[in-house]
């Protein structure tokens, strides 16, 4: 944006020289101009449930079908949690041969059962209060 005072980058890359060995590297910027060097970041309020995901899945051998599948569970997640969710991620995969541009992922849809009259408590039901 041309009025954005406070921007979040997420920048990625790969090396080729031979001190880095050919190596993907992906780094978070943050709006105070702080750069870190990650396995994985996300910025906003996404990251709170982003990073828990990635924590948990990645892996140093990571197959490019091993992230998607993360990536398509932190988007299910998001979509789930998140109340003013993006629609979509797109959604770029950069490596040797260079940058590629994938299909956008979108949350699944989520069937949610309506309850029954006998599933519904009272609050104090849930809190066991009963006078």
């Amino acid at each position: 944006s041309r009025n954005s005072f406070l921007a979040n980058l997420v920048l990625g890359g790969f090396s080729t020289n031979e001190r880095d060995q050919q190596r993907v590297q992906l780094y978070s910027i943050d709006y105070l101009g702080a750069m870190i060097s990650a396995n994985v970041v996300a910025h906003g309020f996404c990251q709170f449930f982003a990073l828990g995901i990635g924590d948990r899945l990645w892996k140093e051998d990571l197959s490019v079908e091993e992230a998607l599948a993360m990536l398509q569970i932190m988007v299910n997640e998001l979509g789930k949690r998140m109340a003013a969710y993006p629609h979509c991620v797109f959604v770029r995969i950069i490596d040797a041969k260079g940058i590629r541009v994938l299909e956008n992922m979108y949350p699944e849809k989520m069937h949610v059962a309506k309850p029954t009259e006998g599933d519904l408590q009272t609050t104090a039901d849930m809190m066991d209060i009963h006078s």
